[in-house]
């Protein structure tokens, strides 16, 4: 089960990270564009909340018999 686990954790972080980096590239491709540069910045922060879910199963992680 703890590979299971560390599986999903770094899943979610790796996938939080990565649309976060491409939000914020496309923030500096869009230039002087405010819409576009309103969607990307949407978007980072969206994938932003992917890194936050997969901090969140650090206690199970460190403590399985107490979960």
């Amino acid at each position: 089960m703890a590979i299971v686990l560390k599986v999903i954790s770094t899943f979610f972080r790796f996938t939080g990270c990565l649309g976060y980096s491409l939000g914020l590239l496309g923030v500096y491709y869009a230039g002087c564009n405010r819409t576009i540069s309103n969607i990307f910045s949407i978007t980072a922060m969206s994938f932003f909340g992917f890194a936050f879910g997969g901090s969140l199963i650090t206690p199970v992680d460190m403590s399985p018999t107490f979960a």
